[in-house]
């Protein structure tokens, strides 16, 4: 039986209990002739009653878990998208380096067999091939070829495009059953003139493996095209010759997922399982998806137990109740009031109450279970997991309740946006987990760095937030050089010593009110200059970055048209 079914069941028992009191009491079958047996009487209905509507509350306050977890799913496949749109954009800058080289712009059969083993190619490029106009070319495997029949040699001299970034295909030249792609880029000599082209054949072996390292304990991601084709997957029976609709026969849901950028969806798969998909553009090459797939009792596992433990705490503490009620039915009425306080509080949205287990009984019981599952709740909903510190939700609404009470005049307020540069070479290097448990060591440290009525809180990844307080800028640069050395002093990773550099964004408060989502967007802004000037230092926020950002995104994207437009010339 699901919690739901669970939950329904528990309010029909309810109601039909007081269905079959109402009656009996209207034909008078039953006499209730005692106080005790009144009170029992009552107390257990007002349980069942109370227990009831707590419980939907409750329900109710968990529904956004379901969205949070198809959002956490979703981050995951977004990160493992960008590291393929990185490998391709590699691959791409290694074949155009190539196509810029003097030596191809010149297009001498000599020069260029004298260039080729010089060239840096990655393992995932099987080999490289420059051609002339006329489809003659010279490969690294040191032969020569004629491409002109080939897709990429006709769309760059016969259609004029001037980048190639093909779909997977399968070669008859390549005896191993793995799919390739070729990357080409146009060569142009002086005059701007195409004498030729660069191209990259590339196995899809190494999607393949970025498709199997997906963190996902069930399930799978794969890729597909704009007509939902499956370009990789990492079962190797599924080829591109596939179509997401031989697993996902709802048309509707393949519609929404070619449709949209990115989203989740919840659907059903050929073998009647429900499932839930997350998907995600991969930059770089328009038109790619990637999907991935996870059975839905297992994605929402968590949830799904949060409601039962909900439950059958709910329904543990209906019994205890009636049976204390049943014994000491004469001292009811003041543990009864005090839970009874307890959970209206809860019920009205505050999660800071407390219920008494100080009885030696089962409403002392009931009292601990209850605390138990409401600092779930809210270690849930608060608490970042890895760190044990706020999240970046509740660090605002903490941040906004202390700065309500702050000394405006005596100190100064400051808002803090801490990130570690090149963290990723912690998990690269020490492997999987290393990350967060440096994290962890970090927020230790924190916590014994922050003072009364200071926050601290993670952000994003490696980020952290903190608000600090300080009496003078001279106090305050001494504890932002206590800060540096913190994240500095060694980090010992499974015997490797780490010293962290940070790049810090500040931002100095002024008086109430103020909109905090604008101070974290400054910090933001502050911490992207620091990384964009090498990182390892701290900038306090200045209007003119965001100037300066906005300027160098109206600078590239008049570039970009300006090249796709061919409006660059030589003037000097």
């Amino acid at each position: 039986m699901s919690a739901y079914n669970k939950f329904l069941w528990f309010n029909s028992a309810d109601n039909k209990l007081k269905e079959t009191i109402n009656a009996e009491k209207g034909n008078e079958g039953i006499k209730i002739k005692t106080i005790k047996a009144q009170m029992i009487t009552l107390l257990v209905v007002f349980s069942l009653i109370l227990f009831g509507v707590l419980s939907y509350i409750f329900f109710q306050q968990l529904s956004y878990m379901p969205e949070f977890i198809q959002e956490n799913h979703l981050r995951v496949v977004e990160a493992r998208a960008d590291e393929l749109s990185k490998e391709l954009k590699g691959i791409e800058d290694i074949v155009e380096i190539a196509a810029n080289a003097p030596v191809v712009q010149e297009m001498d059969l000599e020069g260029v067999q004298a260039y080729l083993p010089h060239l840096m190619v990655p393992d995932k490029v099987r080999n490289l091939t420059i051609s002339d106009d006329d489809g003659n070319a010279w490969t690294t495997y040191d032969a020569f070829i004629d491409i002109s029949d080939q897709e990429q040699f006709r769309r760059i001299f016969v259609y004029d495009e001037y980048h190639v970034l093909s779909e997977p295909f399968e070669s008859p030249y390549i005896e191993e059953e793995i799919p390739i792609m070729t990357i080409a880029y146009s060569v142009l000599n002086q005059e701007r003139e195409k004498v030729g082209l660069v191209n990259a054949v590339v196995s899809m072996a190494f999607i393949e493996e970025i498709l199997r390292n997906v963190e996902m304990e069930e399930g799978y991601a794969f890729i597909i095209d704009e007509s939902g084709k499956i370009v990789s997957h990492p079962n190797p029976e599924i080829g591109i010759n596939n179509h997401i609709s031989e697993f996902m026969p709802e048309s509707e849901k393949i519609e929404e997922i070619l449709g949209n950028p990115l989203g989740a969806l919840e659907h059903q798969c050929n073998e009647g399982e429900a499932s839930l998909s997350v998907y995600t553009g991969i930059d770089g090459k328009p038109g790619w998806k990637m999907v991935m797939s996870i059975p839905a009792g297992v994605a929402y596992a968590e949830y799904h137990a949060m409601l039962e433990y909900i439950l059958w705490t709910f329904l543990l503490g209906v019994f205890l109740i009636s049976i204390f009620a049943y014994f000491y039915a004469d001292t009811l009425s003041k543990p009864i009031l005090a839970l009874k306080t307890v959970f209206e509080g809860a019920a009205a949205g505050n999660l800071n109450v407390e219920a008494d287990t100080s009885y030696p009984n089962e409403f002392g019981k009931t009292g601990a279970a209850f605390n138990t599952m409401l600092t779930q709740i809210k270690n849930l909903t608060f608490r970042d997991p890895v760190t044990e510190l706020y999240n970046q939700n509740s660090f605002m609404v903490e941040l906004n309740q202390t700065l309500k009470k702050a000394d405006w005049e005596a100190d100064r307020h400051y808002l803090l946006l801490i990130s570690v540069d090149d963290f990723k070479r912690i998990d690269s290097i020490s492997g999987q987990g290393s990350g967060d448990h440096a994290l962890k060591i970090l927020a230790d440290r924190l916590k014994n760095f922050v003072m009364d009525k200071e926050l601290i809180g993670r952000y994003n990844g490696d980020e952290m937030l903190l608000y600090l307080q300080s009496p003078s800028e001279k106090e305050f640069a001494k504890r932002l050089e206590k800060l540096q050395k913190i994240y500095y002093y060694p980090v010992y990773l499974k015997g490797i010593q780490y010293r962290l550099k940070t790049s810090i964004g500040i931002r100095r408060m002024k008086a109430l009110p103020m909109d905090i989502k604008e101070q974290i967007k400054a910090v933001t802004v502050a911490k992207q200059k620091v990384k964009k000037s090498g990182g390892c230092g701290y900038e306090f926020y200045n209007k003119r970055f965001e100037d300066e950002i906005l300027e160098e995104q109206q600078m590239e994207e008049a570039l970009f048209y300006a090249i796709a437009k061919n409006e660059l010339y030589l003037v000097y």
